[in-house]
């Protein structure tokens, strides 16, 4: 499972348990959907008393010049350090099409054990330094026992999940191996800020995979959208999210049929994998991230676009130019680039038109914590629609793909 350990602040949109397969996140089976989640079907971090999580009473807010500043720290911050995604593929059984697979599934890891954090020049110490001031520790967290933490870096509210029944191993270079009676579990937190646990199963006469979790008081996970789980505060707002599931084999394959089942009584959140024709072992991953982090990531990634009037500031200019030149075979784009002044002109039209999406399809309460999109006209909102490109991929192209999760996570 993913948690935005360190924030996920860069994506814009997140175990191994004893199977040989890897589990990716299609679909949950479950009928209950965002909207119609019964309280017997929530996980409640305070109804009746009864407490699931309360690590943090998510009291302190962080204000918006800190955020900025958190944000331009993140969005600087790079994670290259593949041990988790190489630690994961050797417990597959290292083949080829299965380590393909986990580059896309398995993102590098960012240490931020107390061994890096001490080090002058690195990530972790940098995102200390910006973190953790005030008295507010914001820094993620992993242990040896598995426990992926990450905080909220408007609140302080932490959500942690960990390998169920998990027996320390070895931790290295800040990720976390562990072993129960599923299989071994990787921990650890990747560039976006998100953590995750990989569990791979091992034994046919396992399905599914546990993990525990706490969150802070007046919150409750429910079933959300497309196999999603959403962290809900008191006010009915989602502000953090367990991506979709996934499961992958030992042979690479992929999209095995996988879901999430909450309950309650013992804070648990357990990942079904249908094994059927699958090769051991198994992987499967939940994954979470809050969205505050991402949002303000995306704040920092549109800056140079709302202040410039275009993405000519911007590295990635020359990704959608790449993109555009070779649509322009097509007579109906090259007329679109043409009217639009040229390829760099057209780029920067796409970036404002993805970006203006983005801003429509985000809640209320993360419209408040973005920038508000430069108005187009009908003219350049139908030429900036001729080319086949999807919002979702102009914005990564353009580099605000933070953005781009704050959609899907809605």
């Amino acid at each position: 499972m993913k948690i935005l350990s360190v924030l996920q602040y860069k994506k814009v949109l997140a175990g191994v348990t004893g199977l040989a397969f890897v589990v990716s996140g299609v679909g949950v089976a479950s009928a209950v959907s965002a909207d119609e989640t019964s309280p017997e079907q929530m996980v409640s971090a305070s109804a009746s008393g009864s407490v699931y999580g309360g690590k943090s009473d998510s009291s302190q807010v962080v204000s918006t010049e800190r955020l900025e500043n958190i944000g331009q720290v993140l969005e600087n911050v790079e994670a290259t350090d593949t041990t988790a995604r190489d630690m994961v593929a050797e417990l597959l059984g290292g083949s080829a099409q299965a380590s393909k697979e986990l580059a896309s599934l398995v993102d590098p890891s960012l240490d931020v054990s107390d061994e890096a954090v001490e080090q002058p020049s690195t990530p972790a110490k940098k995102l200390e330094e910006t973190l953790n001031t005030d008295g507010v520790g914001l820094l993620p967290e992993v242990n040896e026992t598995g426990e992926v933490s990450i905080k909220d870096v408007e609140t302080g509210g932490e959500f942690s999940l960990a390998p169920a029944g998990a027996q320390a191993e070895t931790v290295e270079d800040g990720v976390a191996v562990t072993r129960s009676n599923v299989g071994a579990s990787v921990s650890h937190v990747d560039g976006d800020l998100e953590g995750q646990i990989v569990t791979v199963i091992n034994s046919e006469n396992v399905n599914h995979a546990d993990f525990t979790f706490d969150i802070p008081v007046d919150h409750h996970l429910r079933y959300g959208t497309d196999g999603k789980l959403d962290l809900v505060n008191n006010q009915g707002d989602t502000v953090a999210t367990v991506d979709a599931p996934w499961a992958v084999d030992a042979t690479g394959q992929q999209h095995l049929p996988t879901y999430y089942e909450l309950i309650p009584a013992s804070s648990t959140i357990r990942q079904h994998v249908d094994t059927k024709g699958a090769t051991y072992p198994i992987a499967i991953d939940p994954s979470w991230w809050w969205w505050t982090a991402t949002a303000t990531t995306c704040g920092i990634e549109v800056g140079a676009l709302m202040a410039t009037g275009g993405v000519a500031a911007a590295a990635y200019i020359s990704k959608i130019v790449a993109k555009i030149n070779k649509a322009t075979k097509i007579k109906k784009v090259a007329d679109a680039v043409k009217q639009a002044g040229g390829a760099k002109e057209y780029a920067k039209l796409l970036a404002k038109r993805a970006y203006g999406i983005i801003y429509d399809k985000s809640p209320n309460w993360i419209k408040k914590l973005i920038k508000r999109p430069a108005k187009l006209t009908w003219n350049q909102i139908l030429i900036a629609d001729t080319i086949s490109l999807s919002w979702d991929i102009i914005a990564d192209l353009a580099g605000f793909g933070s953005c781009v999760s704050l959609v899907r996570g809605n």
